[in-house]
This record gives structure tokens, sequence and C-alpha cells, in this order.
């Protein structure tokens, strides 16, 4: 091999392997550039539904205060006529009475008529008092605590009785 051939592959080499070491490309980077061991996490990368370590409770959405919803279903094989009241901090917030279908019709199939739905009854969190009767039978009065995580109140007429519940978030 001659002088030349051997310089020309030798300087070839040193100058392709300089290529592989220098950005010349807009974008380009290489590790001499980032001189700190620190890793910033890529805001695209998918995401395991957990909260980061490093995000605070001031980083988060702020909980929601709204107004919260009733909904009122009769269940049960018959009609009613049900009266509904709820108090917070002793004064009377809602007062309505309402008669509902029962759900099936004799054939088995949804009644219309058999729940009705009121929003933003429930202004904030905190407790209320819900009173629920049936006309001619049953009265149950519940305590709830309403939360943030709560949706609204929920009354049921099931199988002659009355169950008031809170209606979480889904």
């Amino acid at each position: 091999m001659n002088r030349r051939q051997f310089l020309l592959i030798g300087t070839g080499s040193v100058l392709f392997a300089g290529c592989l070491n220098n950005p010349t490309r807009a974008g380009d980077t290489t590790n001499e550039s980032n001189s700190s061991n620190e890793t910033t996490p890529d805001p695209a990368a998918p995401s395991n539904g957990s909260t980061p370590s490093n995000v605070t409770s001031a980083d988060l959405p702020p909980v929601s205060e709204a107004p919260r919803d009733l909904l009122v279903q009769n269940e049960d094989r018959v009609r009613h006529e049900i009266s509904v009241t709820i108090k917070h901090a002793g004064a009377q917030i809602f007062s309505e009475t309402v008669t509902l279908n029962p759900a099936l019709n004799e054939s088995g199939e949804v009644n219309s008529g058999y729940k009705r739905y009121w929003s933003e009854v429930i202004p904030e969190t905190g407790m209320y008092t819900v009173t629920a009767s049936v006309t001619g039978g049953e009265s149950v009065t519940e305590k709830m605590h309403v939360t943030n995580q709560t949706t609204g109140l929920f009354v049921l007429i099931e199988e002659g009785t009355i169950k008031v519940r809170e209606k979480p978030t889904m």
C-alpha cells in the first residue's frame, strides 16, 4: 500500500469520526453540551396515572364547589307521590312533591315518569338533612355529609322503602 492511500484512509477516518461527535445541524446535541446530570421529563411521555412526587397541591386543579343535583327515582311496582325536603344549617333550601310512575310497566318495559331530576339543588359541601316521605306510607330523615367527591343526592323508593344516598363522583 502506498503512502497516499494510507494517508487518505487515515484522514477520512478521522474526519468521519469527527462528524459523529460534532453537531452541525440545528437541533443536534451531544453529551458534552449537556453539562448537568439533571434529566428533564418529556411532557409528551405517557403517564401511568400517578401524580409525580414533585407536584404540589398548588399545581393541581381546584376542587369543585359547583352546585350538586338531586335525583328521585321510583323502582317500586306501584305509583307513588313523594315529598322531599332538604335543609342546610337549619334553613330549608328545597321542597318538592312529585308523583312518580313505577319504573317498569306490566309488560316489563320502562315507564316514563319514574324519576325526577333537579339540578343545582345542593349549593356547597356540608351537612344536609333530607326528609323523604311517601304519601300514606313511610317517611325517612337522613343527615347527609356532602363532600367534594359527591355529585348530588339520590332518593330511591324500592320495595316499599325509601333510601337516601350520596351520588359519588364517577
